[in-house]
């Protein structure tokens, strides 16, 4: 396995090249990102950004996938146009690289897929959508 290291300040995040194949894929399952959070959960270094493309009123009524962040679709363009200082002052976290493992979801999958198809236009080529989203993430 190999990997990078990217430091934030507080967390750091690292890039692993191993059994799921971000670039190669436009999708991801739920099996596959739940076991990616789990072998994440703990640690200072992420494999991977999990992105709520949904509006904030949304994420405050029925909550984040652990270890999300929140970035409304609508400002994705805007977001990802931004220098590295100024989208961390904005959104407070680190933006992501482009060669960095993202993955999006929202509350149907749609706006996931627009993120997802956007950020990959944009050169982030490892961008992926969570097409069950937050509704299948909250069913048994």
């Amino acid at each position: 396995m190999i990997k990078n290291l990217i430091k934030t300040s507080n967390i750091t995040y690292q890039r692993f090249y191993s059994t799921f194949n971000f670039r190669e894929n436009k999708t991801i399952n739920k099996d596959t990102l739940k076991q990616l959070i789990t072998e994440n959960r703990g640690k200072s270094s992420k494999s991977f950004y999990l992105i709520d493309v949904r509006n904030p009123s949304e994420v405050q009524n029925s909550g984040l996938i652990e270890s999300a962040i929140n970035l409304p679709l609508g400002v994705i363009p805007a977001a990802l146009e931004l220098k590295p200082e100024d989208f961390e002052e904005t959104f407070n976290f680190k933006k992501f690289n482009k060669n960095d493992n993202i993955v999006f979801y929202c509350q149907k999958g749609i706006r996931s897929d627009q993120a997802s198809t956007y950020a990959r236009q944009q050169g982030y080529e490892n961008s992926v959508s969570y097409p069950g989203s937050k509704d299948e993430w909250d069913s048994k």
